[in-house]
């Protein structure tokens, strides 16, 4: 997992899916990504873990497993744009 936390949120990342939860804990939105597992996936290892990246009130997500960058609203998690990813 990763995450970013700004003011009172933590966005995160985990195994094809991205959230958003308060302080506390709280959920406040998750959507679901197309997560391809490392069995079906031999480009797995060479892919990297990275936070949730907010900026300019756009949060860009990207995981191991999922071959695509998603850009979502913060506020609501609604997808905004997806690029897929090429081998």
């Amino acid at each position: 997992a990763q995450w970013t936390q700004e003011g009172g949120r933590i966005y995160g990342n985990l195994t094809g899916m991205a959230f958003c939860c308060d302080l506390q804990g709280r959920l406040q939105w998750v959507r679901r990504q197309i997560w391809i597992s490392p069995r079906e996936d031999r480009d797995w290892p060479r892919q990297w873990m990275q936070p949730p990246l907010l900026a300019d009130n756009r949060l860009l997500v990207a995981q191991p497993g999922v071959k695509a960058v998603e850009c979502l609203d913060p506020e609501t998690g609604r997808l905004l744009w997806r690029r897929v990813l090429s081998d």
